[in-house]
């Protein structure tokens, strides 16, 4: 299906949201639900685990970008039905003119239904029955409760909206954070990188650049080698690599102090530490650099680094490389890692809960690795955290053709 705008019958000039644990779906109701002008009826409940909070952070966002000032409706006890019903039929018997419209995303199943009710109850004689709405994270589509006389709604793809697109800065500040520099798009070595995948086509390839790596790493430990002295990979299928890094030069008698500068590292052992596993997200920002276009992408970067503005380090994270298509959010973490299916679970949990924690229950989020077998780590990560569809691990064999795969699993993940 392809993306379209909500048919003007179905704005509304008086617009009720209910704000959940995640501002983001509210933010998206927000702007494609509601008239140039209308009025914002944020709903929101009270107490130190309420999403009050949350819906003045979205309220706040919002007047940044010039709307206009939202009205709260905060409720005190969220599980009381009279209490709800009571503050929403208040405000509503007070709208004489316009379309009334509910977004109920963000509620819980209490919420939901007695806000409907007093929608649904309280409208004034004249003002048209409420038009009311729901955000589905698993599709990207807005559905519609069915118009008289309907048996069911025509769901409407919006992921790609352009109404809801969202830069990766704004989703931040939506979360009342900040990033502490603008991720980068700078792909260091491309053509090292592609000689680096090619080798990692086979286990034995894969094996010899391990060993070449260990090998550097037990120098420097053992032997107080330093690192400007650690020969260029070169002999038993390295010898692409270390001409690659030479620029095309043979690589015998050369050193990492050779040509680090050349690449512009600050230091060989900057390098060393490159080769030995940093490449991997550089390779991913080459296929994004690549594909952004035939992708749709609306933000991407790598190194993101974000901030808490309200000084709590629990909530501070940094992540390898992010995506954001329309407003859903992409995170994918890197690793040269192989063997250590423990390891490579934890990198997979933690990407996949940060995401989450940014972008809601839209979020994906993927681990690009060298295991052997991809499919068991993803598969016990999706039976411990039930986020079947929701993460996605690439292992060594999918590196040769992780362009494609990974514009596959963007695509996918909005279908």
């Amino acid at each position: 299906m392809n993306d379209f705008d909500i048919p003007e019958h179905k704005l509304s000039d008086s617009l009720f949201v209910l704000v959940g644990g995640n501002p983001l779906p509210a933010w998206v109701a927000t702007r494609l639900l509601m008239r140039p002008g209308g009025k914002l009826f944020l709903v929101c409940s009270a107490g130190e685990y309420g999403s009050a909070p949350i819906a003045r952070q979205l309220g706040k966002f919002l007047e940044r970008n010039g709307s206009n000032a939202p009205e709260y409706i905060e409720v005190i006890k969220e599980s009381d039905p009279a209490e709800i019903y009571q503050k929403l039929a208040e405000k509503v018997r007070q709208i004489s003119s316009g379309k009334l419209g509910l977004n109920y995303t963000g509620g819980t199943k209490v919420m939901s239904v007695y806000a409907y009710l007093a929608l649904q109850n309280e409208h004034q004689q004249g003002v048209p029955p409420p038009i009311c709405s729901y955000l589905d994270a698993r599709h990207l589509c807005m559905y519609f409760d069915p118009s008289p006389g309907q048996t069911a709604s025509q769901p409407f793809p919006v992921g790609m909206n352009e109404k809801g697109c969202i830069s990766l800065e704004d989703l931040v500040s939506l979360h009342n954070c900040r990033l502490t520099e603008q991720p980068s798009r700078e792909v260091v070595a491309p053509g090292v990188i592609d000689e680096i995948v090619c080798l990692h086509a086979t286990a034995r390839g894969f094996r010899i650049w391990r060993d070449w790596r260990n090998a550097a790493h037990s120098s420097i430990a053992q032997n107080s080698t330093k690192p400007q002295d650690i020969p260029l990979p070169n002999g038993s299928g390295l010898e692409p690599i270390g001409r690659a890094l030479a620029r095309g030069q043979d690589p015998t008698g050369l050193t990492l102090g050779n040509v680090y500068s050349s690449w512009c590292f600050t230091t060989p052992g900057d390098l060393l530490n490159w080769l030995d596993g940093f490449w991997v997200e550089h390779l991913v920002s080459q296929i994004l650099a690549q594909q952004a276009d035939a992708m749709r992408l609306t933000d991407w970067g790598r190194n993101l680094i974000v901030i808490n503005e309200k000084n709590q380090p629990k909530n501070n994270f940094e992540t390898d490389v992010f995506i954001i298509r329309g407003y859903q959010l992409f995170m994918v973490s890197c690793t040269a890692g192989d063997d250590d299916k423990k390891k490579l679970k934890q990198k997979l949990f933690e990407v996949y809960i940060r995401a989450r924690q940014i972008g809601g229950e839209e979020a994906r989020a993927a681990l690009v690795c060298n295991s052997e077998n991809p499919t068991l780590v993803e598969k016990e990560v999706v039976e411990t955290l039930d986020v079947k569809n929701k993460v996605r691990v690439f292992g060594r064999t999918d590196l040769a053709q992780l362009s494609s795969k990974l514009k596959d699993w963007i695509e996918a993940s909005a279908s």
